[in-house]
């Protein structure tokens, strides 16, 4: 594993490079010379000796391991305290998966529910103490001061360890790589153009279009019924945590789209919301009575998805990716559709709504079309509609 955070590199003995945490705690050498270095392409700035007697080392303070907290500046999770004022318990300081280190607390509450809040991830802060608790020494002179500009120190050059010259040759690739950066209203020249569509990522050697279709508010299932698959998805996706078991086949609403695309899911007399793979979930949209829909174009996949769902019948091939009309929702969820005239009934999973019906709408909360379409796509739609609302006979095969 790479360092987390500030890297700290000894300028006698090239070989070390240590963390915040052992550098403070005085491991090698106190009496050789380090380099702080904040970022990976930062220069590097030399530090006086550990045990220089100028050096003043003292002891942190704040939210650590036992610390006794409440809901702090930027809580966003209702009442799974219990309520304002309550007091939880710090049991854990631990990184958010592999975001961020050191920037989560793992809380008890009196309740005895637990739970991970920001102490620093994403600049957000949950909590704060009732009384502060002791954490580590630190030589307070070493660290960088936020917003400060660095003065009174040597620059070091990244790759080697010494000062910095004009021919060295981090330095210079540190200037090549400035090449790599788009220049502001200048034309891309030289270089081949890819084209990406973060929507269609590969996860697997399987097309992931999940994230695209998820946005706040959304009804959403949990669709994984094996656990230790499910477990094994959450890895490097919010965690796992075992009460996330209860909610296997649950409808939740989403109440944020992470950065990474991960989904926070608020489920139903749950004060918990749980982040959760966005392939571990299927979007759950409501039909209602007249809402036009497109039948799904893989017959196989449909033969499939029929099963238990009013099952398949070989005449129903003729209404493969073709639109029909809804014309009743069953309590199960499945669709009474109307094709050509005749009615059949559908696994839900095997349509997928028109722009334009009434629950396209209420899900995307827009009201009027998002692109235009082609004068032939139109016509075939209008077509298509006078044909099911002039229908007045409806085979049955239900």
């Amino acid at each position: 594993h790479g360092i987390a955070g500030i890297r700290w590199k000894c300028l006698v003995c090239q070989s070390v490079d240590l963390c915040t945490l052992c550098y403070m705690n005085d491991k090698h050498d106190v009496n050789h010379t380090f380099a702080r270095f904040e970022t990976y392409t930062s220069p590097g700035v030399e530090m006086s000796k550990r045990n220089s007697k100028n050096n003043v080392k003292i002891q942190s303070r704040g939210i650590f391991v036992g610390t006794r907290v409440v809901r702090g500046y930027d809580w966003d999770w209702a009442n799974q305290d219990g309520g304002e004022g309550k007091v939880g318990k710090v049991i854990d300081i631990r990184g958010w998966d592999n975001e961020s280190r050191r920037s989560v607390a793992n809380v008890m509450w009196a309740s005895g529910s637990t739970n991970v809040y920001r102490v620093g991830h994403k600049g957000k802060v949950d909590l704060k103490y009732v009384v502060d608790s002791a954490g580590p020494f630190y030589y307070r002179n070493h660290l960088p001061v936020l917003g400060q500009p660095i003065e009174g120190f040597n620059r070091i050059a990244i790759a080697s360890g010494r000062p910095e010259k004009r021919n060295d040759r981090s330095v210079q690739r540190r200037r090549q790589s400035d090449n790599h950066l788009p220049v502001l209203g200048q034309p891309i020249e030289g270089f081949n153009r890819i084209a990406i569509a973060r929507s269609l990522s590969t996860v697997d050697g399987q097309r992931n279009t999940t994230t695209a279709l998820f946005n706040v508010g959304d009804k959403v299932k949990v669709i994984i019924e094996d656990v230790n698959e499910l477990k094994s998805l959450q890895e490097g996706h919010g965690g796992w945590n075992q009460r996330m078991a209860e909610f296997i086949g649950q409808v939740g609403t989403v109440h944020r789209v992470t950065d990474k695309g991960d989904i926070r899911v608020q489920f139903e007399d749950c004060h918990n919301r749980w982040t959760f793979n966005p392939n571990a979930l299927n979007k759950v949209i409501s039909y209602s009575y007249g809402d036009i829909v497109k039948i799904c174009d893989d017959i196989n996949k449909v033969k499939e998805l029929q099963k238990c769902h009013g099952e398949w019948n070989d005449h129903m091939s003729g209404a493969i990716g073709k639109m029909g009309k809804i014309v009743k929702v069953y309590a199960d969820e499945d669709l009474r559709v109307t094709v050509d005239g005749q009615t059949w009934t559908f696994n839900p999973l095997c349509v997928s709504l028109m722009p334009g019906s009434a629950t396209e709408m209420n899900n995307t909360m827009i009201s009027h079309p998002t692109r235009e379409e082609s004068n032939s796509r139109l016509a075939e739609f209008v077509t298509t509609v006078s044909a099911l609302s002039g229908s007045r006979h409806l085979a049955s095969a239900k």
